[in-house]
């Protein structure tokens, strides 16, 4: 599998299309590596076959927050070990221990927590956003309205700024097409269809302009030494959701700026 990856890579190498290569969305969704001297090899592996192939490009994978929640074997400190960037995606309407569907504080600390367990290594939102309701799904109860998920982008963008992360992406170009959502996993998983920015149509969403509103700012340096955080990565480790929880408690509180 490396050769393949390193042919790849070059054919690639160099292109200016190309800004990082990714090891995967969410592995750890998918399946597991059988032990932790497995999945360190794997990405040792595959990360030296990219460089090869494409020598001084970046390389991340992308981890998920389900990857704080359990230990799942690449975490952010194991990624960080083989990665030039460390990536995290993070939705509150997935997370029981946020605030609700439009919570903007919880992906900037999830970004901090990733940075903590990463040895203080740069983190880059790779995921988030909010699927939004139409005409026909609006009492679904993931799906938040236009505006509202505008306001959550905007607040989202200025917090992930704030807390020194090196970027954020949102989850995603465009909604899937209506003919589609009669059929699986759409006709089921009602959310995944309107995450986009752009409606099914072509026509852009309010959150669009919370983008282009935010173009050319400049992050701040990360805080090096959270004080709401109060543990080792020992005691996260020993009970992760449970500390997940906790500790955003904390950062409500404390590490939220004029909270």
């Amino acid at each position: 599998m490396s050769h393949s990856q390193t042919a790849a890579a070059n054919v690639l190498s160099g292109h200016p299309a190309v800004w990082t290569w990714d090891l995967g969305n969410e592995n750890s969704n998918c399946t597991l590596p059988p032990d932790k001297e497995s999945a360190e090899r794997w990405l040792e592996v595959m990360t030296g076959a990219l460089r090869a192939g494409d020598p001084g490009r970046p390389v991340t994978i992308g981890i998920h927050m389900e990857d704080l929640e359990e230990d799942r074997l690449i975490g952010p400190a194991e990624a960080a070990r083989w990665c030039d960037l460390v990536c995290m995606h993070g939705y509150p309407i997935y997370a029981d221990w946020a605030s609700g569907p439009t919570d903007p504080h919880l992906v900037p600390f999830l970004a901090l927590v990733t940075s903590w367990l990463a040895g203080g290594a740069p983190v880059l939102f790779e995921e988030f956003g909010l699927p939004t309701a139409s005409e026909d799904t609006a009492a679904h109860p993931m799906l938040v309205d236009e505006s509202a998920a505008a306001g959550y982008t905007a607040a989202v963008l200025d917090n992930v700024l704030e807390v020194g992360c090196i970027g954020a992406l949102l989850w995603c170009f465009t909604d899937y097409a209506t003919t589609l959502h009669d059929r699986s996993p759409f006709d089921e998983a009602v959310h995944e269809r309107t995450f986009g920015l752009w409606r099914a149509d072509g026509s852009p969403k309010p959150a669009v302009a919370s983008l282009v509103a935010r173009q050319g700012r400049t992050r701040r340096a990360p805080s090096a030494d959270p004080s709401w955080i109060d543990i080792d990565h020992a005691e996260f480790t020993a009970d992760r959701r449970m500390q997940l929880g906790r500790l955003y408690g904390r950062y409500r509180r404390l590490g939220v700026p004029d909270a």
